[in-house]
């Protein structure tokens, strides 16, 4: 384990930080030619990261499989927030089975930030997380990626 934050404010603050060069892209999705996908470039593109983070009700999973890395990585501080949301609302899994899928766009300086967060969630919320088959195991498997000493590239 890792030396992490011990409250949502600071860890949001390093997430924040971490994520504060990802800009805006100008495509959502990359399907131009998918009517349903262009349904979801407009649906996110009317957010930034602090508006999606105020979304009651997180889209579908499918729309979120829909976004670039780019899409991803801009909106990404805003979808870490769902995370803390538990009872009815909560929704781990559902963001991490994304956030899992898409550990390569991630900078260096995000994945720090990322793993700390992780953690934090997993203190707080470890038996929600281990009342469902699969949260725990993936929770595992992104922070084993994200702890892992950085590799050299292949060729």
């Amino acid at each position: 384990m890792t030396d992490h934050p011990d409250d949502w404010t600071t860890a949001f603050e390093a997430i924040d930080r971490a994520f504060a060069g990802a800009p805006r892209p100008d495509k959502f999705t990359d399907h131009p030619y998918c009517e349903e996908c262009a349904e979801w470039h407009e649906y996110f593109s009317a957010y930034t990261p602090v508006t999606l983070a105020d979304v009651i009700e997180p889209p579908e999973t499918l729309g979120i499989s829909f976004l670039t890395d780019d899409a991803f990585v801009y909106l990404l501080p805003g979808m870490l927030r769902w995370i803390t949301r538990t009872g009815t609302q909560y929704c781990v899994g559902d963001v991490l089975f994304h956030v899992e899928n898409r550990l390569h766009a991630l900078s260096e300086e995000q994945r720090p930030a990322l793993r700390d967060f992780l953690y934090l969630v997993y203190d707080r919320l470890a038996d929600r997380i281990h009342e469902t088959a699969f949260d725990y195991p993936m929770l595992w498997r992104i922070l084993n990626e994200l702890d892992a000493p950085a590799r050299i590239p292949e060729p």
